[in-house]
């Protein structure tokens, strides 16, 4: 189970005024907390923080003892605009990184210096300071990373994404130079958020950005028009390239986490959570959750009461909120976003000591360390405050240790009996969808014409509707502050749609609107359990077996037990072949419906249960093998395809199906199970089964001999995957070739060298 322990107080530091802390005009004061944290370890491993404190300095502590180590006082003349940097060299060395703005700093050059220098852990408290030495960087630093997979460089990175590496011994700065082509809008007021990963961990990186054997910098840019993200990976010698880039093309963004696996959290100011998972064919938005009640500050450019996300392991993510707009009072919930359910939760009281004024709530921030999670709690450096008495208001900044206690991985059962309570967080996207009277209007149209077996009639007026309800949405969610989040498709009109045209309770012999439940589920608006009696059932009774098939490749909840009575429907017509049966002759054929079937994803064990129960003759079973032991026999006369998979084969002019191969030997697995003991009573079905072992047996030979190349022709394989999907975007001659050099570049291997030869 998740515990979530009371946070305890590790230290607390004054907040300084703008009159006492000299900060040059011009500068971004909206975010210049008053204190930044970031965590680091040691030597031999122990867990640290170094925490930048504006007017005061620079402090590092040992989480373990929660006693500091070094403590570097700068004044009131300096001021921090990123969190600083600790490098332990041994036990008693270590190198502090400060990004720094102090009186004798130009301002075309602010944000751009940064002070190093050396601490001698036993010697600190001697007072005898190590002489300190600056570099500019090129462009204006936004965060400081140190990672064991580059112990000899610093990296920083600017607002605007660019990667740029420090030399620890030659304090020679290197950095990518960025590209004309990216379309990445430059501006001041960019934010950047990063996450610094070891390349040998990341699941999302293709084999060889692995093999380079550094990190990977996943780096998020925020515009005022859109987010991008930035996934650049820095050698061993510092040199940086870019692996590759995506536009997000969301908004308003108040916090992001991400972890090395690839899955990406982002928190939107509108409440929208948007789940994204990061792999080597590109990034893939996966759930949507809407937060309810978030206090969020009305000023866009404030940042002071968005809550902060932190991914803690597996789909475990920490969030951090105030629980009112006015509340002093903090909420730490523990998030399972795979199933959308809070599993533990904590509130906290902030000490009346801190001195915090609840119209202008702090910042809070989550930091992990490897074995410690840290809540900072900052006010902003602005101008003295002063209360209804005229009195200068005074607060303190405040960093927080929560312990906490999670799985090593997400389970259904942690998540049983946890949604009323995590209703309370959430809220409904669709909740105020019946006050559009253009909703009520076109549901009843549509009902009263499938009443009076009107169907053109019915399409009329839902097509109609479809075409002003776009534009309408187009408008809501270009305004942020409008958006509702409605979509397109809600469900209860969705439920009600399909209901009203339908009809289950009715005969099946009237007509009906197909085109209106095709569309519904060509958008992924419709589940089973929407229609009375499920959705198959319904559309088998109403013969149409076109949206039947399109049910098998949009609807994901289908039952295993209705899906396999349709094949027992067909293999039934295919084994007789007479078309006069109880269906309609315009039953599709079997290998078209085992084609889908195939495809679709299915519980093995119901998938097994299923074809017991309705598939019990084994000629029937023997049609299904004669069909999957023809497409086995097609993936071994096409040749070894490097993909792995092909959609469809064009021969001699007709289109011959052939579903992936892998979900061939997944369908035979389900088969086999349920009835090998049938199977292998009945010669022709035993004869099947032989060949069928041949046939796979060659196929993983070819395996065996491909994964000595995976890592070479990884290159080729991606581009005819491309090629395969027609995805493939018009390129420059010289974007061309030098893609073609590097890719030739990539093909060394040791001694032997891969060519090709074009005739």
């Amino acid at each position: 189970m998740a515990l979530l322990g009371e946070p305890y107080l590790l230290t607390t530091y004054a907040t300084p005024s703008q009159s006492t802390l000299k900060v040059p005009e011009g500068s971004q004061k909206a975010k210049l907390r008053s204190v930044y944290a970031a965590c680091g370890r040691g030597a031999h491993g122990e867990d640290y923080t170094t925490l930048t404190v504006q007017g005061d300095g620079i402090h590092v502590l040992h989480l373990a003892t929660m006693q500091p180590i070094i403590s570097r006082t700068l004044g009131p003349s300096v001021f921090f605009v990123a969190p600083a940097a600790t490098r332990f060299e041994g036990t008693e060395t270590s190198t502090v990184y400060a990004v720094i703005h102090s009186d004798g700093t130009k301002k075309l050059e602010t944000g751009r210096h940064v002070w190093i220098w050396k601490e001698d852990i036993s010697r600190h408290s001697e007072g005898r300071p190590e002489p300190r030495k600056s570099v500019v960087f090129p462009r204006p630093v936004e965060a400081l990373w140190i990672h064991p997979a580059v112990p000899c460089h610093l990296i920083a990175v600017s607002i605007f994404g660019d990667i740029m590496t420090m030399s620890e011994e030659t304090q020679v700065v290197n950095w990518e130079r960025p590209k004309k082509e990216s379309g990445l809008a430059r501006a001041d007021n960019n934010s950047t958020r990063s996450f610094v990963f070891a390349t040998e961990e990341c699941l999302f990186l293709p084999h060889r950005w692995k093999a380079v054997k550094g990190v990977a910098i996943l780096c998020f840019i925020q515009t005022t028009k859109y987010l991008q993200l930035q996934v650049k990976v820095v050698h061993p010698l510092g040199d940086v390239e870019t692996a590759t880039e995506h536009k997000m093309g969301l908004k308003d963004v108040a916090d992001i986490t991400c972890d090395s696996s690839g899955v990406i959290t982002v928190l939107c100011a509108t409440g929208e959570w948007e789940q994204f998972n990061l792999d080597d064919y590109g990034l893939n938005p996966t759930k949507t959750l809407h937060i309810s009640s978030l206090p969020f500050n009305s000023d866009k450019n404030s940042i002071s009461t968005q809550p902060s996300i932190l991914s803690i392991g597996s789909s475990f993510i920490l969030m951090a909120r105030f629980e009112k707009a006015s509340s002093r009072d903090v909420i730490l919930l523990v998030w399972d976003v795979q199933y959308a359910v809070v599993i533990a939760s904590q509130k906290v009281s902030l000490p009346s000591t801190l001195g915090l004024d609840a119209d202008s709530l702090p910042t809070l921030e989550l930091i992990r360390s490897t074995s410690q999670i840290l809540l900072s709690v900052s006010p902003f450096v602005v101008a003295a405050g002063r209360d209804r008495t005229g009195d200068a208001v005074s607060s303190r900044s405040a960093v927080f240790i929560v312990p906490i206690t999670i799985p090593a991985s997400s389970s259904i059962a942690l998540a049983m009996g946890k949604s009323i309570f995590t209703q309370k967080w959430l809220r409904t996207a669709h909740a105020p969808i019946w006050e559009d009277p253009g909703r009520r209007q076109v549901l009843r149209a549509v009902k009263v014409a499938q009443e009076k077996e009107l169907p053109d009639s019915a399409d009329l007026s839902f097509f109609t509707w479809i075409e002003t309800e776009t534009s309408r949405l187009e408008m809501l969610k270009s305004n942020a502050a409008s958006n509702e989040g409605e979509d397109g498709a809600p469900a209860n009109i969705s439920k009600d749609m399909m209901n009203s045209v339908l009809q289950p309770s009715k005969q099946t012999d009237t007509p009906y609107s197909s085109k209106i439940v095709q569309y519904m589920i060509k958008n992924k608006a419709v589940s089973h359990d929407m229609v009375e009696g499920g959705l198959i059932p319904a559309l088998r009774r109403r013969r149409d077996w076109d949206s039947i098939f399109l049910a098998l490749r949009f609807v994901a909840d289908l039952p295993e037990n209705q899906i396999m009575q349709l094949l027992s429907d067909i293999t039934q017509q295919h084994r007789s072949g007479s078309d006069v049966m109880m269906l309609g002759s315009d039953m599709p054929t079997l290998i078209d419906f085992l084609a889908l079937l195939v495809n679709y994803r299915m519980s093995t064990s119901a998938a097994c249960l299923a074809l017991k129960t309705c598939l019990s003759d084994v000629r029937d079973l023997t049609s299904i093998l004669d069909i999957l032991n023809g497409w086995l026999l097609q993936w071994n006369e096409s040749g070894s395809d490097l993909v792995g998979c092909t959609d469809e084969m064009t021969e001699d002019g007709e289109t011959i199906i052939l579903p992936r191969l892998d979900s061939i030997t997944t369908f035979l697995q389900i088969l086999l199970d349920a009835h090998f003991l049938t199977l292998l009573h009945h010669p022709p079905a035993t004869e099947l089964i032989r060949q069928m072992s041949r046939h796979l047996d060659r196929q993983l030979g070819v395996v065996d001999d491909l994964d000595r190349l995976h890592g070479v022709l990884e290159a080729f394989v991606r581009v005819h995957t491309l090629k395969a999907h027609s995805r493939v975007p018009k390129e420059s001659s010289a974007r061309k070739k030098r893609k073609k050099a590097i890719e030739t570049t990539g093909l060394s291997i040791g001694m032997y060298q891969l060519e090709e030869l074009t005739l």
